[in-house]
């Protein structure tokens, strides 16, 4: 953790390193920090799934819990968003009846809308 800290701090300095030809010093990166900071990320992604795999194999129902946990927030979603667009809808129909009463007021024939 210590180590990838290091190299967000050496990435993040405005001089990059002694030895960085002026181009590579106007970016403050160094082609050595950047592969540092890449086999980081590696090593991180590394362990993490290291860690996935050692729970999914020894904890099954962790894994499915997750997934239903997912899935109920997605219904969850779903469900807010079928809510909001049957409000738009019941919007829209008393907006379209208001403008056909109001077309249909001035008539003296008047159509049966069904």
């Amino acid at each position: 953790f210590y180590s990838i800290q290091n190299i967000f701090l050496v990435l993040s300095s405005t001089n990059a390193s002694a030895d960085s030809d002026t181009s590579e010093s106007r970016h403050g990166i160094n082609d050595r920090h950047m592969a540092s900071l890449l086999e980081a990320c590696r090593d991180l992604d590394s362990w993490f799934v290291k860690k996935r795999f050692l729970l999914s194999s020894q904890r099954p129902d962790l894994l499915l819990q997750e997934e239903l946990d997912a899935m109920q927030s997605e219904t969850a979603r779903k469900e807010k968003l079928i809510a909001e667009t049957k409000v738009k809808l019941k919007q829209y129909v008393d907006s379209i009846s208001a403008i056909v009463e109001q077309f249909t007021s001035d008539l003296s024939y008047r159509p049966q809308l069904t």
